[in-house]
């Protein structure tokens, strides 16, 4: 391992001295680990495919609809007073995944990341199939674009955008429901322009990131990568090199021309450069942050040391404990932490989420409204708006709690719809007098079906000054 200095984190394996972009044509790795992304894949790929049209009690499993501020979670609806919620799963799943990142290294992204799972898995194996190996397209980029290699550049492009329009369509799913996309499908794109134009202008920038942009994305953009460095430490598992079984490489030429000397195990084949998709050197040391821990470098070193007799495993996932000291994985206090704070938010969210009502409801006072006064009793005016998570109809009827002289006219029943949002207006009506002659005070409304409290919440009601008890 080239730990003497730290040269190599000053350049970028994908830009030369000019900043210009260097084109990576990485090998097609071959092995155990490779075969295993090339199952787990599959298996994301269809999943997240068939997940938009799982539906629990007529809703999407999933939805994340920000046009109608409607999300869906597990079936469950969630709404704008619902944002702590979201927001505190949203928490929890960074938590998570800084926990992993602790343990494991960057491995969500060499293994689970959809950027990595759709280009590594089908835009890279359509490639190979239909330009050849990685040595073939780079002899042929020299080319000229014209003849055979314009047809298959053509091929390629067509069968990328047909991709691209189908995870285009499948990210709207997400967004707006599998129905309205089923929907503009069967209807055509006049039944819904708006629609029409969001799987086009998707299917572009999905075309043109997995075309060209690629592990720029990794390198650049993903703000995983660069928080990697305040989530790893000495003890985080990762691809790693072990360069105290490595160093000093020499080819197996070498090795021959020279036998009084003793040499390492890493025969200086630079194969794990070569299957390398962000093209790093892992051998330059831990942590480099343009690594997605794919462990195409592992299946190549692996091979390799096969077939040189040699044991597996120059290149594993280790840490930096393990290497240098030969110690095993700990609980570090920042894994801990992680946890019992994922701990804490899973339970809040739990509960919650359980005490969560079918109906959220807002009682607002109109801006400037004065009480009224009617003989002897008073009456204030009130904006209601109430909200239907359920896909069920609703009839509702609101009640003063704990206060008998209070209530609501008119005081009939309120029908709302599935998934309806609804205004109304309603006036409470108090005959209470005395001290709370010119006062407002907090008043517990409830929201019933039938007999049952579905929801309760707390407003204020204003006392004329003038209202005299007798």
């Amino acid at each position: 391992m080239n730990n003497d200095s730290d040269n190599f984190r000053e350049s970028l394996s994908t830009a030369d001295k000019r900043g210009k972009r260097i084109w990576l044509y990485p090998r097609k790795p071959k092995g155990k680990l490779y075969n295993w992304r090339s199952y787990l894949s599959l298996i994301q790929i269809i999943i997240m495919v068939a997940v938009p049209f799982i539906k629990i009690n007529g809703r999407p499993l999933f939805m994340f609809n920000i046009f109608d501020s409607e999300f869906v979670i597990f079936g469950s609806g969630f709404v704008t007073r619902d944002f702590p919620i979201f927001a505190l799963m949203m928490i929890a799943l960074f938590i998570a995944i800084a926990l992993v990142t602790a343990i494991y290294g960057r491995v969500f992204c060499g293994w689970a990341c959809p950027q990595t799972v759709f280009l590594e898995m089908v835009f890279r194996k359509v490639e190979y199939f239909i330009e050849g190996s990685a040595k073939v397209q780079r002899k042929a980029a020299q080319m000229p674009m014209k003849g055979k290699r314009l047809l298959k550049r053509i091929a390629k492009l067509a069968i990328f955008y047909a991709i691209s329009i189908f995870i285009a369509n499948l990210f709207l799913a997400y967004i707006v429901g599998s129905d309205q996309l089923i929907d503009l499908i069967r209807s055509g794109p006049s039944s819904n322009l708006s629609l029409f134009w969001g799987v086009i202008g998707f299917s572009l920038i999905f075309f043109f990131h997995f075309t060209w942009f690629r592990e720029q994305f990794c390198i650049y953009l993903c703000p995983y990568a660069r928080l990697q460095s305040v989530l790893l430490d000495d003890h985080s598992q990762a691809v790693a090199y072990d360069y105290k079984r490595g160093e000093g490489r020499a080819s197996n030429r070498t090795r021959k021309e020279k036998p009084e000397e003793k040499f390492g195990d890493c025969v200086d084949c630079n194969l794990c450069v070569q299957v390398c998709p962000t093209g790093i050197d892992i051998r330059n040391g831990f942590p480099q942050l343009e690594c997605v821990n794919c462990t195409a470098c592992i299946d190549a070193c692996d091979n390799v040391m096969e077939a040189n007799n040699k044991p597996k495993g120059l290149i594993h996932h280790s840490s930096i404990n393990k290497i240098e000291k030969g110690g095993k994985f700990e609980l570090t206090s920042r894994v801990k932490s992680y946890s019992f704070l994922l701990l804490g938010l899973t339970v809040v969210i739990i509960v919650m989420l359980f005490g969560k009502s079918p109906v959220d409801a807002t009682f607002v006072r109109p801006h400037g409204s004065i009480p009224i006064v009617e003989g002897d009793k008073s009456r204030n005016l009130f904006l209601i708006k109430l909200v239907n998570r359920t896909n069920e109809e609703l009839q509702l009827e609101l009640r003063v709690l704990e206060n008998d002289a209070m209530n609501f006219i008119p005081n009939g029943k309120i029908t709302l719809g599935p998934k309806e949002i609804k205004d109304v207006n309603r006036i409470m009506e108090s005959a209470e007098k005395g001290q709370g002659i010119g006062k407002m005070i907090r008043v517990k409304i409830g929201i019933f079906q039938g007999n049952e409290l579905l929801e309760s919440k707390e407003s204020n009601y204003l006392y004329p000054r003038f209202l005299k008890e007798k």
